[in-house]
């Protein structure tokens, strides 16, 4: 089974700027889904214009919609052991008296 995906080229493409070529459009296209890129313009005014600005920006999918939720997660579970953490050393001396006890039990 073979696919074939058609996209619609851009307004300008046959400009002279080389570095810009076809396959430069099909990306763009396809990772627009993606990506979201979001433009912010401040069109020239008037006829001597001072400034005029364009910008994008394209937030990171994979912290947005992978790593945050999971982090988030492993965040809950680990803050339901925060009474572990007492902040006295005698209770950690305690925790590695039992671990090593607890080694020494298992190795036998």
């Amino acid at each position: 089974m073979v696919l074939f995906f058609f996209y619609q080229a851009e307004d300008g493409i046959r400009d002279l700027v080389r570095s810009r070529g076809l396959g430069d459009v099909y990306k763009r296209q396809l990772f627009r889904l993606f990506l979201r890129v979001r433009a912010d313009t401040q069109p020239p005014q008037g006829l001597f214009p001072r400034s005029a600005a364009f910008a994008t920006h394209a937030d990171d999918a994979a912290r947005e919609r992978i790593f945050a939720p999971i982090f988030a997660l492993v965040g809950l579970f680990l803050s339901r052991l925060r009474w572990l953490q007492e902040g006295r050393v005698h209770v950690y001396v305690l925790y590695i008296a039992l671990t090593l006890l607890a080694l020494l039990l298992f190795a036998l």
